[in-house]
């Protein structure tokens, strides 16, 4: 029996390999891994909300049982010179669950102490697991440092324990931390697989919802699961037990899909009204003065927890909108692409998002007053007359280069220029 209180996202999340609708080439490659004793450390890689770690989690629990769901949360302190670190751990008798890069410059020490007091301890069990799994979430957004000092780290302690790190991006982890790990790449479900799970859900919970609905969540949210799913959510809520309608026409005469896609955007995604207020303020600066309220509504979305990543997208595809001269548009995707991995690469993510809003207010504003410029400049349709020459105005000077003679207007007697007489020597 499903817990009542629990997120559409979490109840129907999968939990074994055969639950699992799409990615099946991934399923059979990682099933294989299953049967291994011994098995390399791997990467995981995929967009947001395609299933990473719940695929790293049936990964664990087809490799060693059931077991894996007894978690438990453990605060573990990391002593420094000038300050104490916490670090979350999710920890099960054969796997530990980490994120050092939610400490910033701090990640490297805490990986490496973490993983050397790890090595200290045998597992429960050590003929049928001799390693324990170490899940590092977020591995694209730590450090070079850190990453540098895990290459030696996977190699002495190969016997030890398994690193599973989990990231979006390869760009971003280092070549030899790649080299040493085995890369299993997730893609997002295409619209059709997303559809047919959305409506296997919608008819589990008994909900009638349009076939437009649908679409419009997979067209705004282009691949990812959770957000969908928290979208469903709140969509239901909203539509069918508010309104009660009695048959699909009822729900689509009453609601547009312009009127739904507002909704998204200010109820369901408060990150897009924020992205909104922010690209209104560029356009409509008239100085760098507006830098300084931009870079509040930046703060107020990095306090709630948001993704830079996500804020700096959110406010590409608002921005996208404000003009529809070609020549600003790709001026736009490329200072986004170039800021986009200053950020990754980056430890201070408000400098980057604030930099590219300033970067924004330069193109979207020169754009604006070019296209101001040329309305006022109209040509005329006649032309202007030429003037009247004046008889009092003395005529133009003439000059041949040819014979070297200057026509002088006053004096109507052509005058030789002669060369200077050459000097006798005496």
């Amino acid at each position: 029996m499903t817990e009542p209180l629990m997120l559409l996202a979490d109840r129907y999340r999968p939990r074994k390999f055969e639950q699992f609708t799409f990615n099946q080439p991934v399923i059979k490659r990682l099933r294989g891994l299953v049967d291994c004793q011994e098995i390399p450390h791997l990467i995981i890689q995929g967009g947001p909300g395609c299933g990473k770690k719940t695929l790293a989690w049936a990964f664990l629990r087809e490799k060693f049982g059931s077991i894996v769901d007894q978690i438990q949360t453990e605060s573990i302190e990391i002593g420094q010179a000038s300050k104490t670190i916490t670090l979350n751990v999710i920890q099960s008798p054969y796997h530990y669950q980490i994120n050092p890069s939610l400490h910033g410059v701090y990640d490297r020490t805490i990986v490496q102490d973490f993983l050397k007091n790890l090595v200290k301890y045998r597992t429960v069990n050590q003929t049928t697991c001799p390693y324990r799994t170490v899940i590092i979430d977020q591995a694209d957004q730590l450090t070079q440092e850190a990453q540098q000092s895990l290459r030696r780290t996977l190699e002495t302690y190969v016997g030890s324990f398994r690193c599973l790190f989990i990231c979006r991006s390869l760009d971003s982890l280092i070549p030899a931390l790649q080299s040493r790990c085995l890369i299993v790449r997730v893609a997002s479900p295409n619209q059709k697989e997303t559809q047919q799970l959305i409506s296997a859900i919608c008819q589990k919970e008994q909900v009638n919802l349009p076939v437009s609905y649908l679409k419009m969540l997979i067209r705004h949210d282009s691949g990812n699961l959770t957000q969908i799913l928290c979208d469903l959510e709140i969509l239901i809520e909203l539509y069918l037990k508010s309104e009660s309608p009695k048959t699909d026409t009822d729900v689509t005469s009453s609601r547009t899909e312009a009127e739904v896609t507002k909704l998204k955007y200010t109820q369901i995604s408060p990150l897009y009204q924020t992205a909104e207020e922010i690209v209104m303020l560029i356009c409509q600066s008239s100085d760098l003065m507006a830098v300084i309220k931009i870079r509040e509504k930046i703060y107020e979305l990095l306090i709630h927890n948001s993704n830079p990543t996500d804020i700096l997208k959110a406010i590409f595809n608002v921005s996208l909108r404000a003009t529809t001269d070609p020549k600003t548009i790709a001026e736009i995707i490329q200072t986004s692409a170039r800021h986009q991995d200053e950020l990754e690469k980056g430890s201070k993510p408000i400098f980057h998002l604030e930099s590219y809003t300033v970067s924004l207010i330069v193109i979207i504003k020169g754009h604006l007053m070019a296209t101001s410029a040329s309305s006022a400049k109209v040509p005329s349709a006649t032309p202007d007359p030429e003037p009247e020459p004046n008889s009092n105005a003395p005529p133009p000077i003439k000059t041949d280069t040819t014979s070297k003679i200057k026509v002088n207007p006053i004096v109507k007697k052509p005058v030789s220029i002669k060369p200077e007489a050459k000097k006798k020597v005496v």
